[in-house]
């Protein structure tokens, strides 16, 4: 039964299928916590506490409290269950990439319908091309959910070419175009990682917010390369590749308010759920700076830092999936996502021990 459960949540609850799946799934997952580590429990209920500090402190909307602290709490319970050692994550993670193998074969399918007929399952969106979204929330949540699986399959062992080529034509379907850059930047860059895997997550945040005023400060330069690439690369008309870039900016002008509108209680605990754009012109498409604005960066480390309790060994494949991770973070909200705890489940089976 656990077995079924965990499964669901990994796969359903990566999905856009049924709304809201990965929470009500983890809920029965809650009864089959076994012999959690001390310091992990101890660990997962400062969590809780740390976001109940932020909703007491923080001007937010009942609602809007509950879907935020909903999400915690589902993480929460699923990483409990995985340190609990019920499974060998190993086989958990193979059984859902199984399912998102034949997913991508649909997706696939869908596609070549479309392309032929002009019908389809899932009719894809003109931006910047056609990009298809399968039953994903939309077409960068596709590109991050098959870039990690197949950042984690490509010359892996355990898993067949075929398999990599079916997650790698999902991906360039998405048409992502950030999951796809970042794809290739993970496959050339893993190297660089830290074997203590959550190192890398807390430095890459803190090199971002250090480098990000310098980008800021020369976007206008920025666009004016942006503009020749992406021209180069697609014969879209200047139009749309400025709107596209105009986009960017807003996203950056959000990132400058996140960075800066803080007092020392709002720095700690956050301003609020679901607060970002009362208090800027569009939301921020970065995760990290999402959660610190919104429930404070005590709470954003606290999530950033359970990979503390990954010890060394994880392999390359893990890393570069997680290093892909790390970067899409920084432009899509994916914290909140079933990829976190998928990318954890990865680097947790490559040191697994049978308790």
């Amino acid at each position: 039964m656990r077995a079924i459960l965990i499964l669901l949540y990994f796969t359903i609850g990566a999905t856009n299928l049924i709304p809201y799946f990965d929470l009500i799934i983890s809920i029965p997952l809650l009864f089959f916590i076994r012999r959690v580590e001390r310091k992990f429990f101890i660990y997962c209920s400062f969590i809780v506490v740390t976001m109940l500090m932020s909703a007491l402190l923080a001007e937010s909307e009942l609602t809007y409290v509950i879907q935020r602290f909903s999400r915690i709490i589902s993480l929460v319970i699923l990483l409990l269950y995985i340190n609990s050692a019920c499974d060998n994550p190993s086989e958990v993670v193979k059984k859902t990439n199984v399912f998102f193998k034949y997913l991508g074969l649909l997706i696939i399918a869908d596609a070549v319908v479309f392309f032929v007929f002009g019908q389809s399952l899932w009719s894809p969106k003109l931006y910047l091309g056609l990009r298809f979204s399968g039953p994903f929330f939309d077409s960068n949540f596709l590109g991050l959910t098959y870039g990690a699986v197949f950042l984690y399959s490509w010359r892996n062992k355990d898993y067949k070419l075929k398999d990599s080529i079916i997650f790698l034509i999902v991906l360039l379907l998405s048409l992502s175009w950030s999951s796809i850059i970042f794809t290739g930047v993970a496959l050339v860059f893993q190297k660089l990682m830290f074997n203590r895997i959550w190192k890398n997550q807390v430095l890459l945040f803190l090199l971002y917010c250090s480098l990000f005023f310098v980008i800021y400060d020369n976007l206008e330069v920025i666009g004016e390369y942006f503009s020749k690439v992406v021209s180069f690369i697609l014969d879209i008309p200047q139009d749309l590749i400025n709107v596209k870039f105009t986009s960017l900016t807003y996203r950056f002008d959000s990132q400058v308010i996140s960075l800066t509108q803080f007092d020392t209680i709002e720095f700690l605990f956050g301003h609020g759920a679901h607060t970002i754009e009362k208090y800027m012109p569009r939301d921020t498409h970065n995760s990290y700076l999402g959660i610190a604005f919104e429930l404070g960066f005590v709470n954003l480390f606290m999530i950033m830092c359970i990979f503390c309790f990954i010890p060394k060994g994880v392999s390359k494949f893990s890393k570069r999936a997680f290093l892909f991770f790390i970067l899409m973070s920084c432009m899509l909200n994916t914290h909140y996502s079933v990829i976190y705890p998928f990318i954890y489940l990865m680097c947790l089976g490559d040191t697994y021990v049978k308790k």
